[in-house]
């Protein structure tokens, strides 16, 4: 490993946020969630976290001061949303039988 991939890594770590209120119905999705990381986080992606929840995990470095990051899920055949800058992933969530698939997209906050 090269001098300056070391200096890159030291002190990073892979951070879980939650997307989804308590309540994983997907009709109780929140749209847009804001979130504090550490600048320059890099997002790695999306999934359903232990509670069956919609979650984020980024490598962050702590020792960074925080900034609000911005994300917005949407349904399949919704228009991309206002400001988007990336996409991150999709999650497919089950509430009962009805199972919704959402697609994240972080966007200006």
């Amino acid at each position: 490993m090269s001098q300056d991939i070391e200096a890159a890594s030291q002190g990073s770590e892979v951070w879980q946020y939650v997307l989804q209120s308590e309540d994983p119905s997907p009709t109780e999705f929140s749209t847009y969630t804001a979130v504090l990381l550490p600048m320059n986080a890099q997002v790695l992606g999306v999934g359903v976290g232990p509670q069956g929840r919609a979650v984020l995990w980024a490598e962050v470095d702590p020792s960074m001061k925080y900034e609000e990051r911005a994300f917005c899920a949407i349904n399949s055949g919704e228009p991309l949303p206002e400001g988007h800058k990336a996409y991150v992933g999709t999650v497919q969530l089950s509430h009962g039988n009805l199972p919704q698939i959402w697609h994240i997209y972080e966007v200006s906050a």
